[in-house]
């Protein structure tokens, strides 16, 4: 059976009222993982929008509606993440300059680009200020719908961990047009590594993340007053939805907090005081310069938290390998305890393998990390050597550094491989696969991708769903050959006493006997190599006024500090009288560090 059909039974039977399913079992007789329950919302989303014309983003423009439900539920319990420390009664990121100026999203249903690259750049404040496009994300993020179909944290996500974004919102300008492209090969500015999904259960750790991490794209209500007027004091600028049965509808961030907060200051008074403080993207003339209070005890808020947590130069890792370009729009389990993924790539250069990456669905994931340098069957997973291990405190994608580097050759395949036990979850294994009306890019090829209870018997995904892969990236650096020393032949030269600690400005002054031909005096007849690699160095060749000196100038930045270099005289000197050089010299010197 297919993981889409199991999803449509779960999704059947959820519906239905039923509580849980029996396990699959595969032909020969090795049990089948188990799919885990789509989100509710998510569930109930899709119903209407299939069965209700006008129902979404795109039909309620006046809204500014555009947030899809995750089909993914985070839950569990969080106690053990709370924060040791006392949190301040108020907390606002603006205060601390952390936070980027506040953008319009116009009428179309992009708040979730909004808000997740809001997020993204408040990450890197106050250290680095960066303007990311959000019509990149719109329009390259590869799920079903056009600009104005909406979306939601873990399709932004898929976007920057598989290295489409971020690019520079100058290379790429938002617009509000319904129809529109992206320039080709844009530079991505950063490589996202790390990103947490942060339960909505846990109001203290909600204000940990943004203290530690920066704002967090939320789900909330719209705020919009031609459509929840009766919610929103526009005075006080103040947002409360008490109704258990609202969905969320819209993507903002949430920026800090005032415990303080009257309760009076809402139009319908919640039972207590206190608030989230918010920032919309409907421009700086919404709202309070853009900004609102949203109540901790809105039914609505603080759902599917995306929180941008490790973000870094795109220097870190040289190449990618992936099969989820969409991450984990599911996942799978044997049941609490240990459950295995695995995927099997193909080599693409002689590489070092240094890191993988992965979801975790719950807190304090323990896993471990194997690896196949040279794979050649699925009788190889059984017998991997572990490369790294750890715990992983928050749900979310995660990149893992191996305690051992992996040598691969070009052209041969590997293995990476997750044990991951995540407690009171029996669903931990991530999947990316079609749902439909969701995501139709996936795609899959068989002994790419593998699945076991034990890590023992493994169990090949695209048997069972030729579009399914366990989502498990690995990063890797081109093996660098050694750069060989060059070689000098100094037969022939008059070689002068080397010098030491030399300055790195230093201009370099010969005495010659006798008056020189000035037209032989330029960048061929004296010249600076690097001793190591035998380049030359563009130094300036200058000649006295009486003719009998010549200056070799350092290069305009100077010489590299503790490098040792080669000063020539070359043999196409020559005198006014037309005689050259009896041996040409050379000259060794290092530049103090």
């Amino acid at each position: 059976m297919s993981i889409e059909n199991i999803f449509k039974r779960v999704c059947a039977i959820c519906i239905a009222g039923a509580v849980c399913i029996g396990p699959q079992t595969f032909a020969y007789g090795q049990p089948m993982a188990d799919a885990a329950p789509l989100n509710p919302e998510f569930v109930e989303y899709m119903d209407k929008l299939n069965n209700k014309p006008d129902f979404g983003p795109s039909s309620a423009k006046k809204s500014r509606a555009g947030r899809v439900p995750s089909p993914v539920e985070i839950s569990g319990s969080y106690q053990k993440l709370r924060a040791s420390a006392a949190l301040p009664v108020r907390f606002d990121l603006r205060e601390e300059g952390r936070q980027t100026p506040v953008k319009d999203q116009g009428n179309l249903g992009s708040c979730w680009t909004f808000g997740n690259t809001a997020a993204l750049e408040s990450s890197l404040l106050p250290g680095e200020e960066w303007d990311f496009s959000e019509n990149n994300l719109l329009n390259n993020n590869g799920f079903e719908g056009g600009r104005d179909a909406g979306g939601n944290g873990d399709m932004a996500a898929a976007y920057y961990i598989r290295w489409a974004g971020p690019v520079g919102e100058a290379d790429d300008p938002y617009t509000e047009e319904e129809f529109d492209s992206s320039p080709a090969s844009l530079d991505i500015k950063k490589h996202v590594q790390d990103i947490y999904f942060v339960p909505r259960e846990d109001r203290e750790l909600i204000k940990k993340m943004i203290m530690d991490y920066g704002a967090i794209s939320t789900g909330v209500l719209g705020a919009d007053p031609e459509n929840n007027a009766q919610y929103y004091n526009e005075e006080a600028y103040a947002f409360y939805c008490p109704d258990e049965d609202a969905q969320t509808d819209h993507e903002i961030n949430i920026i800090g907090w005032d415990d303080n907060f009257p309760k009076e200051h809402f139009t319908i008074k919640p039972e207590g005081d206190g608030a989230y403080i918010c920032r919309n993207s409907w421009g700086d003339y919404w709202g309070e310069g853009g900004y609102f209070y949203v109540s901790y005890y809105d039914t609505t808020i603080a759902t599917g938290n995306t929180v941008y947590a490790g973000v870094e130069d795109v220097s870190n890792y040289e190449y990618i390998y992936q099969h989820d370009e969409y991450g984990a729009t599911g996942y799978m389990g044997y049941g609490e305890g240990e459950n295995w993924f695995a995927n099997v790539f193909q080599a693409e250069y002689d590489q070092q393998v240094k890191a993988a990456g992965f979801y975790t669905k719950g807190m304090n994931s323990e896993y471990e990390v194997y690896a196949a340098a040279d794979y050649h069957s699925e009788d190889d997973l059984s017998n991997m050597t572990k490369v790294g291990e750890g715990v992983l405190k928050m749900p979310g994608y995660h990149t893992v550094d191996m305690g051992e580097t992996v040598n691969v050759k070009a052209g041969g395949k590997f293995a990476i491989a997750v044990r991951i036990v995540t407690p009171d979850e029996g669903y931990p294994i991530p999947v990316e696969e079609n749902i439909e009306g969701y995501l139709s890019a996936a795609s899959a090829n068989a002994s790419e991708s593998f699945i076991s209870g034990g890590g023992d018997n493994w169990s090949d995904l695209a048997e069972y769903d030729e579009q399914a892969n366990v989502c498990l990236k690995a990063y890797a650096d081109n093996v660098k050959e050694e750069a060989k020393p060059f070689e000098w032949d100094d037969s022939g030269y008059e070689i002068w006493s080397p010098k030491k600690n030399v300055g790195a400005l230093k201009d370099w002054t010969i005495d010659f006997s006798g008056k020189l031909d000035a037209k032989s005096i330029n960048s061929s007849s004296i010249l600076v190599f690097d001793k190591l690699t035998g380049q030359s160095l563009p130094v300036e060749a200058a000649i006295s006024d009486d003719g009998s000196k010549v200056t070799a100038r350092h290069p305009g930045s100077g010489y590299e500090k503790g490098k040792t270099y080669i000063l020539e005289i070359g043999k196409d000197v020559m005198s006014d009288s037309g005689k050259k050089l009896q041996k040409p010299l050379r000259m060794e010197f290092t530049v103090e560090n």
